[in-house]
């Protein structure tokens, strides 16, 4: 071998070995973020799926993520990697695919968040099991959780669990702001949280829908919506929840169209839209209606 030929030779050596040693400090560098609370939660959670023999999964967060999405990321890339290993052929449905299915319902993107609407769409997108992530407040502590549903079947939703230390600050409540949209999701950190200037939506002038009796003594109809309380306190982007439109409901979207509300207002005492539920509630002796977050 010639000098040239073998200085070349030993540099490409170098070159691959650098880039072996790159690859291992990424890898490490990967597993360093990746604690062994969240490396638990992805083991245990896999034990359960692979009980489904599904191999179509969706693994989406809930809003509870927003608190720290850095977590829910890491968290959900450690649960990729066990699957891959467990499950050969495993196919992961985009959360795309859902937030396509969230707005063919004429919802917003940031709808995707919200559990009831992940979980009665998640069967839309192909998934056979749904993995939804939370970060929420239990107790004296946060939990990172993944719950678990199989699509197809009506059994209840299982959760497993583990405490996290998160990178969360403040009381107030997180006030998210949807890129798409302008409209914010508001995500309580704890539930003893000490609101200073924070304000919910509150009902200011707020008509009840007509009731449209059928005859039928004890008779109450329900209906429920996911819409838009403006920074002016108008209801916009109204959506209605369940299957099939009636007379009620009907009058019941005229009704909410024409309500006003004292907007929400941040912790710097600024109005902002948010996305939240009406559900109204009617009857021949009572009439309710709630607004839930």
């Amino acid at each position: 071998m010639t000098k040239i030929k073998r200085a070349n030779f030993c540099f490409l050596r170098l070159i691959f070995f650098i880039g072996l040693g790159l690859i291992g400090t990424a890898s490490l560098s990967l597993r360093a973020q990746v604690g062994p609370e969240v490396q638990k939660l992805a083991t245990d959670t896999v034990k359960q799926v692979a009980k489904f023999h599904s191999q179509r999964i969706l693994i989406a967060p809930r809003q509870g993520c927003l608190l720290d999405m850095a977590l829910c990321d890491n968290s959900e890339r450690a649960l990729r990697t066990e699957l891959e290993k467990a499950i050969p052929g495993v196919q992961f449905i985009p959360r795309e695919e859902l937030i396509s299915q969230v707005k063919k319902q004429g919802l917003l993107a940031v709808d995707a968040f919200d559990p009831l609407l992940l979980m009665s769409l998640a069967p839309n997108t192909g998934a056979q099991v749904l993995v939804a992530q939370d970060l929420h407040w239990e107790g004296n502590h946060y939990e990172l959780s993944n719950v678990l549903d199989e699509t197809s079947s009506s059994k209840s939703p299982s959760r497993i669990r583990v405490k996290v230390s998160p990178s969360i600050s403040g009381d107030d409540p997180l006030v998210y702001q949807d890129p798409e949209s302008g409209v914010a999701l508001i995500v309580v950190k704890q539930k003893d949280s000490g609101f200073r200037v924070f304000r919910l939506p509150v009902c200011d002038k707020c008509s009840q829908p007509k009731y449209l009796s059928s005859g039928a003594p004890g008779m109450y109809q329900s209906v429920q919506f996911r819409v838009t309380i403006t920074e002016q306190g108008t209801v916009d982007q109204i959506a209605m929840m369940g299957s099939g439109r009636s007379a009620f409901s009907d009058k019941a979207i005229e009704a909410i169209k024409g309500w006003t509300f004292k907007a929400a207002i941040n912790s710097d005492g600024k109005p902002f839209a948010v996305r939240t539920y009406i559900d109204i509630t009617i009857g021949p002796d009572n009439v309710s209606r709630g607004i839930r977050f």
